[in-house]
């Protein structure tokens, strides 16, 4: 990006170029994004760069107020001439990308069993459809592996130095497109992750995260062709149901599918960080089966 240019794009437009960037852009450009595109936090505080006017109508999504219109994004990206756009998402899929995912946490004290190295981390949730439309390429000058759409944007990047530590979370409601994703990064990742706890609304309309908590046969035939179609380590994340028997069940059902290990938040997919953690259901859970229970 020619940082000496002039750009004129609409608010969801920048929000986009900021989401695609997260994890490379520093904080003063995340800063300087969000003022050039009108937000301001909800404290009411005058922003140290004065957020662009616009007219037309607020958007709360608990954490920012956003004036949606069209603003100027031209000194704003001198800090970093990395960022990057993608394809055309909705509004309630970029104000979800742009907040930081729930993934399962390091745990910089365990080695495990991988000599001194340090332990797989998860990195951020991908949508399979997303994946499959992108195309494997060596990047030969950075050292890197990229996974790139057809517009020639970078959806999930990684190097030799990470394969054996990085676990790759999905999101999806197909058995053939779980495979389909798995075998385009088995050479890359060091296991797949299916997300089967992520309660937000995009997730939950599209089958996908807490969806299936309550289709089991869909459960077993995602987590079973995964197990049976590549050598990776296959596991799941899950959040706790209703009812302790239900939980207990999903758990047994999950672990008949050869799964390594489940991740467990302990809420259901109505509850938040406000209600308390069911840590006993749990232990219980960890007492049933005879797999990893990855508490949360």
């Amino acid at each position: 990006m020619d940082n000496s240019s002039q750009y004129e794009v609409s608010l969801l437009s920048a929000i986009n170029m900021l989401a695609r960037a997260w994890t490379r852009v520093k904080e003063e450009t995340i800063a300087n994004c969000f003022r050039a595109c009108g937000f301001m936090e909800n404290s009411g505080d005058a922003s140290p760069c004065a957020p662009v006017e616009v007219q037309t109508n607020e958007l709360d999504d608990g954490s920012f107020r956003v004036a949606l219109g069209d603003v100027r994004f031209d000194e704003y990206v001198a800090v970093d001439s990395n960022v990057e756009t993608c394809g055309p998402l909705t509004d309630s899929e970029i104000v979800q990308m742009v907040r930081p995912h729930d993934c399962i946490p390091e745990n910089d004290n365990d080695d495990d069993d991988i000599g001194n190295d340090p332990p797989p981390r998860a990195v951020d949730e991908l949508i399979d459809y997303r994946l499959l439309k992108c195309q494997r390429i060596e990047n030969k000058v950075l050292g890197t592996v990229d996974f790139v759409d057809d517009d020639h944007q970078i959806v999930f990047r990684t190097c030799e130095k990470e394969k054996g530590r990085n676990i790759l979370q999905i999101g999806t409601c197909s058995p053939d497109r779980a495979v389909q994703v798995a075998k385009l990064v088995e050479k890359d990742v060091a296991g797949i992750d299916v997300n089967m706890g992520c309660p937000k609304e995009f997730s939950i309309k599209g089958g996908m995260g807490a969806a299936l908590l309550t289709q089991t046969d869909k459960v077993k035939a995602i987590l079973t062709a995964l197990v049976q179609s590549t050598e990776l380590p296959i596991t799941c994340k899950i959040r706790v149901l209703e009812k302790l028997e239900d939980t207990l069940a999903l758990g047994k059902l999950i672990e008949s599918t050869g799964v390594k290990a489940i991740g467990v938040h302990g809420r259901t997919k109505e509850e938040r960080p406000q209600h308390a953690n069911r840590n006993a259901v749990i232990k219980a859970l960890a007492e049933h089966v005879n797999i990893p229970i990855i508490a949360k």
